[in-house]
């Protein structure tokens, strides 16, 4: 597969492992596909684009040629497909290349198309800014199977790793450091240390804008840093994050590798994490301790360890949570998990009238998750996307965009509809439902805006 090597820092150093491009004393020697910066998945329609052969060289050593092509028949391919654009311009240099990805006999099985784009900024830091479009090929159907091993990954120099046991530190934007990283959603993971006498370091983000964000991190104290929204199961623990794409559809990855002197307080890595973010920041509606900004009326609601517990009350009564201010256009993301019970719950957009449903209809009597109910005219757009992603014993992800008069929701990371309303209001404030006369339980996490 296509990879990033080498990749000069600030100071002059070397910023990412050299194995198994170059042999060098003392270097950890591991992972022969952790090359540079790269990009792979582990099971694309089946087929490994993050290993190599070189990687399973250990399985086939002895074996007779035909256990050998049997082992090496999952492997499949990233191949280089062309240059769509290269350009310098002032103060960064951009580049566009297109990829194919085949499964081991050469066939079609995903295609991308990435835009790289270089900056230094000043002398100490280097930035180079990653962003990915996924699509199936032409009459093709991909999979992408929720795996540890899957994403845009950077292999660090070993003596900046934990485990050299030279100072290296891995820490991420809460705060969580080394092997406590693993498997956490954040912001960024930078990796610091120091490399002939200077220190130095190099923060990994993740965007807004970015499929599933904020990702999970397969962060490993060895070296690797892996941004991985695909196994929300393998990584983060949660439900499955198998997506298919089909026709048009596509997954758009965005990404920065800031390389800089320092370590992550010196640089101020949160602060340039804000300036990459720009306006797709979201600001959090819940701060995961009380109803702080929100009413209330009936007493449905309980926060506990940052979660939102939504349960009926005993009269059934109900009770729609909302936000004291009140919003014009915007994107709105929030974590759900089901309890127990007929969930019929939804997000209000700016009154209490139209809605995006979470959970069973109650007239039609099934699940219309992430579809808009509008008073009067009941779910206008019924599609079944949804089931395809929708787990209904972990978590899943909601986002829904009001631009306008014009919804468009998302599930798990999968667009499920756009509808334009001739009803809706201009502004008010957003809204979270506990249907009356239902018992149920369902409870929220992360719950976040961002005014457009």
């Amino acid at each position: 597969k296509p990879y990033f090597y080498p990749i000069i820092g600030p100071t002059g150093a070397h910023m990412t492992r050299h194995y198994p491009m170059k042999d060098v004393e003392g270097e950890r020697q591991d992972h022969p596909h952790h090359r540079g910066i790269n990009f792979g998945h582990h099971k694309v329609n089946e087929y490994n684009t993050w290993l190599e052969r070189l990687s399973l060289i250990g399985k086939i050593k002895g074996k007779s040629p035909e256990e050998a092509k049997d082992i090496l028949s999952v492997m499949g391919y990233t191949q280089h497909s062309g240059y769509k654009s290269l350009k310098v311009a002032g103060d960064h240099a951009v580049m566009v290349v297109t990829n194919d990805y085949t499964d081991y006999d050469g066939n079609w099985i995903m295609k991308d198309e990435r835009t790289y784009t270089f900056r230094a900024p000043d002398d100490d830091t280097r930035i180079i800014d990653v962003d990915i479009t996924l699509k199936a090929p032409p009459h093709v159907i991909t999979h992408l199977a929720d795996q540890k091993d899957a994403g845009l990954s950077i292999r660090v120099p070993h003596a900046i790793s934990v485990d050299a046991k030279q100072g290296g530190l891995l820490i991420n934007s809460a705060g969580d450091t080394n092997q406590d990283s693993w498997g956490k959603p954040a912001n960024w993971c930078d990796y610091n240390g120091t490399i002939d006498g200077q220190k130095v370091g190099v923060a990994f983000m993740n965007h807004p804008n970015s499929f599933r964000y904020p990702t999970f991190w397969h962060a490993r104290t060895y070296g690797l840093l892996t941004a991985n929204p695909f196994g929300t199961k393998e990584v983060g623990g949660e439900g499955d994050g198998t997506i298919t794409l089909r026709g048009d559809e596509t997954i758009k990855l965005k990404h920065r590798f800031l390389f800089h002197k320092g370590d992550h307080k010196t640089a101020n890595i949160d602060k340039a994490w804000e300036d990459y973010a720009g306006d797709y920041k979201f600001d959090s509606l819940f701060n995961g301790k009380d109803l702080t900004g929100w009413n209330k009326g009936n007493d449905c609601w309980t926060v506990k360890d940052g979660i939102l517990h939504a349960r009926n009350d005993p009269d059934q009564k109900g009770d729609i949570l909302q936000t004291k201010k009140s919003y014009k256009d915007f994107v709105f993301q929030a974590d759900f998990k089901f309890g127990e019970g007929k969930i019929d719950t939804g997000i209000f957009l700016r009154d209490t009238k139209e809605q995006i449903q979470i959970g069973e209809s109650g007239s039609l009597k099934r699940d219309m998750t992430a579809l808009a109910y509008i008073p009067g005219k009941g779910y206008p757009i019924q599609v079944e996307h949804a089931q395809e992603v929708f787990d209904m014993e972990n978590w899943n992800r909601i986002k829904v965009k009001v631009k306008g008069n014009t919804y468009t929701t998302w599930l798990n990371g999968k667009k499920i509809m756009t509808y334009t309303s001739d009803t809706i209001v201009d502004e008010g404030p957003i809204g979270i439902q506990v249907h009356p006369k239902r018992e149920m339980k369902v409870d929220f996490r992360n719950i976040m805006v961002r005014e457009l």
